[in-house]
């Protein structure tokens, strides 16, 4: 089984298990485009809201057709600065580990195989049950900025008599 499997399998099992303690939970995938490398890959992420504030555990990966072929395995923290009923404006923090996979032919010679990776940017959502959102991301380490556009699925659906006032 490849190392990306392995990744792949953990997280989810990990977005899963959130899934027993948290009501206020979501899962999904986006589409994500790296305007200085030109690079499309796609990630899937999970995210469980408290309030004004959210923890999204995320795996991102750039597939082996682009010029950069990595994958990134983290961590955002998002702060939601407009809250409306229907829609929501936030902040994002994110932290994760960027395993480079063929560094070793790429012309640029800063990066290592394994990397920290820390982005800043910001994100619009809808507050409901499927939750498309938009996300523009700056990596502070390679100065290079990620458009992320997906969908999230809440989770909590108002099952048994239960009633998210964040994301219904």
């Amino acid at each position: 089984m490849s190392t990306i499997t392995k990744y792949a399998i953990t997280l989810l099992f990990s977005l899963y298990s959130f899934t027993v303690t948290s009501q206020e939970y979501l899962v999904g995938g986006a589409g994500i485009f790296n305007f200085q490398t030109e690079s499309i890959g796609f990630g899937i992420r999970g995210e469980v809201a408290f309030d004004r504030f959210s923890i999204a555990p995320q795996f991102n990966y750039f597939p082996g057709f682009n010029k950069i072929n990595e994958y990134y395995l983290g961590v955002s923290g998002h702060y939601n600065l407009v809250n409306a009923s229907t829609w929501k404006l936030y902040a994002i923090a994110n932290l994760g580990y960027n395993r480079w996979i063929n560094n070793s032919s790429a012309p640029i010679g800063e990066g290592q195989k394994s990397n920290v990776a820390f982005e800043l940017g910001g994100g619009a959502a809808t507050n409901g049950i499927l939750n498309p959102f938009i996300e523009y991301r700056y990596n502070v380490k390679w100065r290079e900025t990620m458009l992320h556009v997906g969908l999230l699925y809440y989770l909590g659906g108002g099952q048994g008599g239960y009633s998210c006032q964040t994301y219904q």
